[in-house]
């Protein structure tokens, strides 16, 4: 049984109960199991697949957990990195790593700068929280943005690994 696949019975199962406490916020095995279809959707729509890497820049946190989860439900693989990773670092992992996209903490956007700057083949940043959203770049989108996704409410939603 793969991780995410453990998200999707447990959602069935035990569907109303606590799956994650992060400081004041709590989300249930039916709550997780919907961000984690929305997440993976969102993804979708900005062109990254099974098989793709995605690098995730966050301190631990709910976002943090549903990216992963997301990024299982697609198929594609997660690289977690600390939030404190500094901007030539994580360029090198960006590149080293072929990650097509990024997760990060929006409070992050000067170190973004400088690394997305060198890291070309990254399709899609996706970024978390408030920031000062000087980023026009067409690559870039709002964490929130991902997750207002309609057509990927629902448990009929869930993608399917082939």
């Amino acid at each position: 049984m793969l991780v995410d696949d453990f998200l999707a019975e447990s959602a069935v199962r035990y569907a109303d109960s606590v799956a994650l406490v992060c400081g004041d916020r709590r989300l249930t095995y039916r709550d997780l199991e919907d961000a984690t279809n929305r997440f993976a959707h969102g993804l979708m729509t900005r062109g990254i697949r099974r098989g793709d890497v995605v690098v995730i820049h966050l301190e631990n946190s709910v976002e943090a957990v549903v990216s992963i989860f997301g990024i299982l439900r697609l198929g594609a693989v997660f690289v977690p990195i600390g939030p404190t990773v500094k901007a030539d670092k994580l360029a090198y992992i960006l590149n080293d790593s072929g990650a097509a996209a990024l997760v990060a903490d929006a409070r992050a956007e000067a170190v973004l700068a400088v690394a997305l700057k060198s890291a070309p083949a990254v399709r899609a940043v996706i970024l978390v929280g408030d920031g000062s959203s000087s980023s026009d770049e067409s690559r870039t989108v709002r964490f929130e943005d991902v997750m207002n996704n309609d057509a990927a409410a629902g448990p009929s939603s869930r993608i399917d690994r082939v």
